[in-house]
């Protein structure tokens, strides 16, 4: 299967500046709790649920994997000169380079859903040992594989298993699948339960050994570390102190102990059946589920929980080692300051609030007097050198640089009210809350009043000052007040109740205002009596919590949920545009989830959450879709598969501009990806000898600018009686003396079924011994029979011979395979198939 070439000509979008950039993640990274693990010389690997990171200097700089289709990353392992990555929706990928490019691996395991939380999903598990590596496969058909050639081909070791933990010894095997144990001591051919970590108790049972000690440990149990003196055929009870833990990470062997990570600390034992518990210096934070995963390399062992720890001299001291993975923590929405030039953002559920001078790179924590919960920031603005921050428990102020900070509470509302936005008007200040409406302060932010009067709503999302005029943008509609929001008037009350929410609104003129009801564009020119729609959105029918952001005349929305994704349109434009190349999107729930933006002079940043901060440079936006089709049999010839049609794998097409090379694939469906706004693209099939193209039109002709088209088939057809056999040997080198094995392989390439016969002549050095029967022999020339052989079908026939061991060093051994018949066949070049195999002297 060709490999789909992935051109990227990054051309114009909208205007005519050329296409640079597409999403980029800045380093002020989200949550991303450490999955696993793998140290490839030079570079420790370390996989997470947000991302694959990989450190050269041992931890003191990371940076970013690029090249995999998700963030989403299960399990990893490293086999040979290979890194395996298991993608959770994506299936396995592997890199020979250290992870600077990738390809997908282990095609016969299955992947992932990709249509949102499905119950067949795969959970990938990644194991690697001297002799093999091992993947297990989740959802509901749990499986084991295991390869024997560094991932070129993989076997079925186990069904309806799933490996939660596994350990191999020798020919001894142990994994768990998180209901119970098995064991193998004959390398996998076999296996059978484990006594003492027994089904019912062991739920998801981690594996270790220490020299000739097995050790289980159970999590949520009186009797949680268990270990085997006799191969781990059966456990026993060791002891620990304290409370048991409820859950367990892993268990690693390092030096002279064995250590297990779990929700109760870090336990460690020289023998594997007495433990205690560490003592754990201060900067050690432990993750939701506890202290992460260990892992040893070269006789350091690491510590992956929401920052990487180092210790050397086996737990006694710990380093931190996370630069390049600053605030691993899920942060709120990202906030631009144009009076001071830095970006905003705080911790969810901390009082922590974050600065950043590089545009996303590094972050600094600074600000005290937040509440300690709750405090996650929506706005950050400042007022000459007073600065006001909008979050989820209210209004704050500091006067010295973002620093301190104290809550604004004179004449805000007592009852819980959420701040949404802050604009300036003339002298005084304005605030927009949900569920309380409009206040207004006239002393920079010290105390404020009520400014509701004509509200119809008390929910307030956006406000605008243009022209000494106060407008704001509501879930009841467009509103309006010419007298610093003493009083206030509707814009938009012709539209129905659904049209009129306001997400967000500009005023180009005092009379051309347009409204964004989610994802809908609505625009009047004379302040607003009139409105029309301008265009249809991503999603019309639902109410979206995305959210607009206006750029000079650049509209950008953001969809978090149904056709997720980051879209683009203009002033002058009539449609939304998909803009997620680099943001890795599908439309799951794992994956990037866009919603709240924010820009500066150069770029668009957008929070996608759990994944992190993104940023676009939005002088070079850079438009993304996919096409694709399928390739089928039209047996009729009608251009239309039919229910008796098959789909046809491996049939070659190409895209222009570019040459864009595919296959279809085993379902008969070809697929690319296209970055840039090329106008038009053209799709040609490449039809099999003896095939033509029944559908219309062909080529597909199409200009999808940002689509996704997913209807672009071909179907295709046999030319009837063409007579087209061809017959092939394989050449190899031997010793003299030697026996080397032919292989005839005698292939239909017409569509006609034929039967015939083929004839293989050997060269004179060479007496054949024994293998398929032949028809006749007569010397050196054997006869081979074929019968019905189908269009595309090929018969294989085996030849043992023995080359004489006379023969001298370097003779050129001449062999030659012929198939009939001849006639009607229509490459004459093909008719007579000599191969040539050399003979050298080899001890």
């Amino acid at each position: 299967m060709k490999s789909i070439l992935y051109l990227l000509t990054l051309l114009l979008f909208i205007f005519s500046t050329p296409a640079k950039a597409q999403w980029e993640r800045t380093k002020g990274r989200a949550y991303g709790g450490v999955v696993a693990m793998a140290f490839q010389s030079p570079y420790l690997f370390a996989a997470t649920s947000t991302g694959l990171f990989r450190t050269a200097d041992n931890g003191l700089n990371w940076e970013e994997v690029q090249g995999l289709p998700e963030f989403t990353i299960k399990g990893l392992a490293v086999k040979g000169n290979k890194v395996f990555a298991a993608c959770w929706f994506y299936g396995l990928y592997v890199s020979n380079d250290f992870g600077n490019t990738w390809e997908k691996a282990g095609a016969e395991m299955p992947v992932g859903s990709k249509l949102g939380v499905d119950p067949t999903l795969p959970y990938y598990k990644l194991y690697a040992t001297p002799d093999y590596i091992y993947c297990g496969i989740g959802g509901v058909n749990y499986k084991v594989y295991r390869s024997a050639d560094d991932g070129k081909s993989w076997q079925l070791l186990l069904s309806n298993q799933y490996i939660n933990d596994m350990i191999q010894d020798g020919d001894t095997i142990l994994i768990n699948n998180s209901t119970n144990t098995v064991r193998s001591i004959d390398n996998g051919l076999s296996f059978n339960l484990v006594s003492g970590l027994s089904p019912g108790v062991n739920n998801s049972v981690k594996l270790g050994k220490l020299n000739n000690t097995w050790v289980g440990a159970l999590p949520n149990t009186s009797n949680p570390f268990r270990y085997s003196t006799n191969g781990g055929a059966n456990f026993s009870n060791g002891t620990i102190p304290g409370p048991y833990p409820y859950t367990i990470n892993n268990m690693v062997t390092a030096g002279n102990k064995i250590f297990i990570s779990s929700s109760s600390g870090i336990y460690e034992s020289t023998d594997g059946i007495t433990w205690s518990l560490m003592v754990l210096p201060g900067l050690l934070t432990p993750n939701t589920s506890g202290y992460g995963v260990l892992f040893e390399n070269n006789g350091d062992l690491w510590l992956g929980s929401y920052k990487f720890y180092l210790t050397q001299d086996l737990g006694q001291t710990f380093s931190i080692r996370n630069n390049g993975l600053t605030a691993l923590s899920n942060l709120s929405r990202y906030n631009y300051n144009p009076t001071d030039n830095f970006l905003y953002t705080s911790e969810v559920n901390n009082a922590t609030l974050l600065r950043s001078s590089d545009r996303g790179d590094t972050w600094t924590a600074i600000g005290t007097g937040f509440a300690s919960k709750g405090s996650t920031s929506r706005f950050i603005i400042s007022n000459g050198a007073t600065y006001f921050a909008g979050t989820d428990s209210g209004l704050y102020r500091s006067s010295d640089n973002a620093n301190t900070w104290s809550k604004i509470t004179s004449g805000l509302p007592s009852s819980t009210y959420s701040p949404n936005d802050m604009i300036k008007g003339n002298t005084e200040l304005y605030l927009a809350t949900t569920n309380s409406g409009v206040y207004k302060s006239l002393d920079s932010g010290l105390t404020w009043i009520a400014a509701n009067s004509g509200f119809t709503t008390s929910t307030v999302s956006k406000l605008r000052w243009h022209q000494h005029k106060l407008y704001a943008g509501t879930p009841g509609g467009l509103f309006m007040s010419a007298d610093s929001g003493i009083s206030w008037t509707v814009l938009n009350n012709a539209l129905s109740a659904i049209e009129k929410r306001v997400v967000d609104f500009t005023i180009t003129q005092d009379t051309i205002i347009t409204c964004f009801n989610y994802s809908k564009i609505y625009r009047s020119y004379d302040a607003g009596a009139t409105w029309n729609l301008l265009i249809s959105g991503v999603n019309p029918t639902s109410n979206l919590p995305g959210e607009i952001r206006i750029i000079d005349t650049l509209y950008f929305f953001s969809n978090p949920t149904f056709n997720r994704g980051v879209y683009i349109s203009s002033y002058s434009s009539n449609k939304w545009i998909p803009i997620n190349a680099g943001l890795r999107m599908d439309t799951t729930t794992y994956c990037t989830q866009p919603k709240e933006m924010t820009h500066d002079a150069d770029y668009l940043y957008l929070n996608g959450y759990v994944f992190g901060c993104f940023r676009l440079d939005r002088n070079n936006v850079l438009i993304s879709g996919q096409l694709s089709g399928k390739v089928f049999w039209d047996k009729n010839g009608n251009g239309t598969q039919q229910a008796n049609e098959p789909t046809l794998p491996d049939e070659s097409l190409n895209a222009d501009p570019n040459a864009i090379a595919m296959d279809t694939d085993t379902s008969g469906i070809y697929r690319f990806r296209y970055f840039g706004n090329t106008p038009t693209y053209t799709i040609q099939l490449q039809p099999k000898p003896y095939w033509i193209i029944t559908s219309t039109p062909s080529p597909k002709i199409i200009t999808p600018f940002g689509q996704t088209i997913d209807t672009l088939h071909f179907g295709v057809k046999m030319l009837p009686g063409i007579t087209d056999i061809s017959a092939s040997l394989n050449a190899t080198m031997h010793r003299p003396g030697s026996r080397p094995n032919y292989f005839l392989v005698v292939k239909n390439n017409g569509t006609d079924t034929v039967s015939n016969i083929a004839t293989v002549t050997l060269d004179n050095n060479l007496n054949y011994l024994s293998g398929s029967t032949p028809q006749s022999i007569n010397g050196n020339t054997l006869t081979f029979s074929y019968t019905n052989l189908k269009p595309g079908e090929a018969i294989q026939h085996l030849m043992n011979t023995e080359l004489n061991s006379a023969t001298p060093a370097g003779t050129v051994l001449n062999n030659s395979a012929v198939a009939y018949p001849l006639s009607g066949r229509f490459r004459s070049d093909e008719q007579l198939c000599v191969l040539l195999s050399s003979c050298s002297g080899f001890l």
